[in-house]
């Protein structure tokens, strides 16, 4: 019997210190994460493994599109250019509702998509291309 009460002080002290040690290791790591220099501005899920991020990196703000086969660079901003191009913070627009207007504008999703993808530079077989591209968009 008192070896059975032993061994549930035992435990219970391994269980003790385990919490204590992944507490104490786990406010660590959220400290040295909140001094780096990348924050995520935005995030929109167009669908399951589909979506778009803005996130912010030293003074630029990038517009990616995340997908299961990696990430895409859609546009950069400065920061400032960025907060001056915001709307109001009473009437403050969301990023879906950011992206959707741009799409409108644009003619769509896929109109949107491809106008930041022509503007970093198109392949040397579309019109306006500089020759530098390889011709996949």
């Amino acid at each position: 019997m008192q070896g059975a009460a032993l061994f549930a002080a035992g435990t219970a002290v391994v269980i003790i210190a385990a919490y204590c040690a992944t507490y104490f290791i786990g406010s660590r790591g959220m400290r040295t994460r909140a001094a780096r220099d990348i924050r995520l501005r935005d995030h929109f899920a167009v669908s399951k493994d589909k979506s778009f991020a803005l996130v912010e990196v030293r003074g630029r703000v990038y517009l990616v599109a995340l997908t299961n086969g990696g990430a895409a660079l859609l546009d950069t901003y400065d920061l400032a250019e960025f907060e001056a191009s915001a709307p109001a913070p009473a009437g403050r627009m969301s990023f879906r509702d950011a992206l959707s207007a741009s799409a409108r504008e644009a003619g769509g999703l896929p109109g949107f998509i491809a106008s930041k993808i022509h503007r970093r530079g198109a392949g040397k077989d579309e019109p306006g291309g500089d020759g530098k591209g390889d011709g996949k968009t």
